[in-house]
């Protein structure tokens, strides 16, 4: 096939070689197969094509009114793509070959490809007019040329589909080399995971303005596993599979980051033990500049990275003194992200925090600062103040927001407390689930709380939201999210800056839930936020095969598990999440059946049978998105 020809080319060449009374012929050239399809915030043109057309079009009748726009077959246009770029008709009557391009990046639209015989487009509805709130249809043909020949196809017409609850647009098997556990010969070292199933604080997911999604995960490298490594993959529109398009070492965690200026991929990791960043397409690692503390693979830097709305990248990473009791945060960011990022030497720093903060959400741009961050209070029982606590060797109590580089800090919510340390023998716990910094820049956390006093059981568990304006560290709003008492929930906004609640847990099997949060006032007037169930998709989270009956699609950890492309991540907010989490087989008791009924599984999830030695080789990777109402 002959290579395209670049958009603006292809315009000035086009507007000599087609006229309003051009020929169309079939020599060589034939359209077949369209499709259309939409969301709420693009719509998506595709056909297949015989023959080396040197120009790709799509007529666009907004009005479907044939006696206005340009005249292509049965239609008058009012917008023509060609080649991937938009635009807009601007000649006088309807057979004027006058366009001008949208003003809209060069006009060029959100994905286009035309290669193998397949073309695939996918524009912006807001470009041409294609208004949510709205039913709409659209009437379109589709051109292709080679010099003086061209084939056009009949009218068809598009109408639009809208949906009203949050639906599952796809869910499809990555991969199923995601290993959990493999051996560890160092001594004193247990056999450790690459942590696919924990980590939901980081962002390892991500969608270009393209429809590509990148998804990052780590993966045990070497001989016996004794090196960590990342692994990145992509999914393109076109291809609509998932292909492995680079990977590394790194002794560390990984983070994926996209670049809202530049559109670009960064990989953040840590190759030799301290931090680097690579570019795509090589992803060619460049030591971040710093004197960051080097731990070893069974060591970890607890640190974070996000960027934001001028492409500016922060990292953060947690370096203890003597205990958690003595903890500092060291950092770096860039400049603005207009070419490749840079970090200047002279941007890094460290200060102490005290005590041990945590598995943080990291926000760069946000409260008149370099990044805004929620951390989560990670401390030992002996300083929390439970000496005979004999679980767990951390406790979880709290959650602070900092401010860097000032170091101002609040509690998010504050520590929890019991009746009697010395007696205690379950600890609180008040972990932090999620956090997000809405369009109005207010800084939500979410808290799964378990216990207020020490000696109570560990059942009477809720979720907690605190709402905190993070300029000033004021609370706007701390109550209960109702009925949700276990599990993992995340907060999303979509394009029209409504807030959701995408919550996920395991019973039996995995439960996922959209809930929409949504913002009203209390009886004093006061700020307050309620939850109401949006959709179910519980079962639209089906099994791949017969072979897969006992299955859960996510980690017994919370659902650390589950990962969203986010705007901390560099992803737009849009009409659609998407997001990955892991999955494996067989991990469920079996049922029991007696006098011929099928009763409940006595024990539900069993992690040992999925995360353990013994079935390391059943981790699965899934991706999934899900689109919310238009």
């Amino acid at each position: 096939m002959k290579k395209m020809l670049p958009a603006r080319q292809a315009v000035l060449l086009s507007s000599l070689l087609l006229t309003a009374g051009a020929a169309s012929a079939d020599t060589g050239l034939l359209i077949s197969n369209p499709k259309t399809s939409n969301d709420g915030t693009y719509v998506y043109y595709e056909f297949d094509y015989t023959g080396a057309p040197n120009f790709v079009r799509v007529f666009i009748d907004t009005d479907r009114n044939a006696t206005k726009g340009y005249t292509k077959g049965d239609i008058g246009s009012e917008f023509m793509v060609e080649n991937g770029v938009l635009f807009k008709y601007s000649g006088v009557g309807k057979t004027d070959w006058k366009w001008q391009v949208d003003d809209t990046n060069n006009g060029r639209i959100a994905g286009y490809s035309a290669a193998n015989g397949r073309v695939r487009l996918m524009i912006k509805r807001s470009s041409i007019g294609a208004d949510v709130s709205a039913a709409q249809a659209d009437d379109l043909v589709f051109d292709i040329q080679e010099g003086s020949t061209s084939h056009t196809t009949p009218k068809l017409t598009h109408t639009y589909t809208r949906v009203t609850v949050p639906t599952l647009e796809r869910f499809e098997l990555v991969t199923s080399d995601g290993l959990q556990q493999g051996a560890q010969t160092a001594p004193n070292v247990n056999p450790w995971s690459p942590n696919n199933d924990w980590g939901g604080h980081m962002s390892r997911v991500a969608t270009t303005a393209d429809g590509t999604v990148y998804m990052l995960n780590l993966v045990l490298t070497g001989e016996g596993g004794v090196q960590e490594g990342w692994q990145l993959r992509k999914r393109t529109l076109a291809s609509g599979t998932w292909e492995a398009v680079a990977s590394g070492p790194s002794l560390d965690e990984a983070h994926l980051l996209l670049s809202p200026i530049t559109g670009k991929v960064y990989v953040i990791a840590h190759p030799e033990g301290k931090p680097a960043i690579g570019v795509e397409p090589s992803f060619t690692m460049q030591a971040i500049p710093g004197n960051w503390s080097q731990l070893t693979r069974s060591q970890r830097h607890y640190g974070n990275a996000g960027i934001g709305e001028n492409g500016q990248i922060c990292l953060k990473a947690s370096w203890e003194g003597r205990d958690t009791g003595d903890t500092y945060t060291q950092y770096n960011c860039t400049a603005e992200t207009l070419g490749e990022p840079t970090f200047a030497v002279g941007t890094f720093d460290s200060k102490r925090i005290g005590e041990r903060s945590v598995y943080d959400y990291i926000f760069p741009g946000v409260a008149n600062s370099l990044f805004f961050t929620s951390s989560q209070l990670d401390l030992t029982k002996e300083i929390a103040g439970y000496p005979r606590y004999t679980g767990n060797s951390y406790v979880f109590n709290g959650v602070k927001g900092f401010v860097f580089p000032s170091g101002r800090t609040w509690d998010v919510m504050e520590p929890l407390g019991v009746n009697d340390k010395p007696t205690a023998t379950v600890a609180p716990e008040l972990q932090q689930i999620d956090a997000y910094v809405d369009t109005k820049g207010r800084a939500f956390s979410i808290a799964l709380k378990r216990t207020t006093d020490g000696n109570s059981s560990l059942s009477q568990n809720y979720f907690d939201l605190s709402v905190t304006d993070p300029v000033t560290g004021r609370g706007i709003y701390r109550g209960r999210l109702q009925d949700l008492s276990s599990g993992s929930g995340h907060i999303v906004e979509d394009a029209h800056k409504n807030l959701y609640l995408i919550w996920s847990s395991i019973w039996n099997s995995t439960v996922l839930k959209v809930f929409r949060l949504t913002e009203g006032t209390d009886a004093a007037g006061a700020p307050a936020f309620s939850l109401s169930l949006a959709a179910d998709l519980t079962n639209s989270f089906a099994l791949f095969d017969r072979g897969w009956e006992q299955m859960a699609y996510a980690a017994a950890t919370g659902g650390r598990a589950l990962y969203l492309a986010s705007p901390r991540g560099g992803t737009a907010r849009s009409g659609s999440v998407d997001g990955y989490l892991n999955a494996c087989a067989t991990e469920f008791d079996p049922p029991v059946v007696v006098n011929g009924q099928t009763q409940p599984r006595p024990k539900g999830y069993n992690a040992d049978k999925c995360f353990g030695d013994q079935k390391k080789d059943q981790m699965k990777l899934i991706y999934f998105r899900i689109r919310l109402p238009d």
